[in-house]
């Protein structure tokens, strides 16, 4: 565990001069061994009576999404499909067409569900299925 000096520890002065503790920086078990210096600043004119708390950090984010075996992001579509200008037309004019049939909604939840299956229906008629995943086995079902 990181010792320090003794330096004063309050964070807050009362209005009859007291100073005392009040301030804590509360970390999930998890990122505890990712605080690398915690302090109070009494330097710091912030117009209160009270003590910033500062807390120097490190941690280590996971990257975004699953590598496939070339280093690359695997999609949830098989867009190599719409790069053919006659698919992408066909695409667009279909996709149009069913969104065109969706009328007024005025709750957003509803909406988004109505454009996402229009979407999926769409590309499911033209053959840009999702694909499988990295790795899966096809078991043939």
């Amino acid at each position: 565990m990181l010792t320090r000096g003794s330096r004063p520890r309050y964070t807050w002065t009362a209005p009859d001069g007291t100073k005392n503790q009040v301030h804590y920086i509360l970390t999930d078990k998890r990122y505890r061994n990712g605080i690398r210096n915690c302090k109070v600043r009494q330097d710091a004119d912030c117009g209160s009576d009270h003590n910033p708390v500062i807390a120097r950090i490190k941690v280590k984010l996971q990257k975004n999404g699953q590598a496939n075996n070339k280093g690359q992001t695997s999609s949830k579509w098989n867009i190599d499909l719409l790069k053919d200008p006659n698919v992408k037309v066909q695409f667009e004019e279909l996709s149009e067409d069913n969104t065109t049939k969706i009328g007024d909604i005025n709750d957003t939840d509803t909406l988004w569900s109505e454009i996402k299956s229009c979407i999926t229906n769409t590309a499911e008629l033209m053959g840009v299925d999702p694909q499988k995943k990295v790795g899966a086995p096809d078991r043939g079902r």
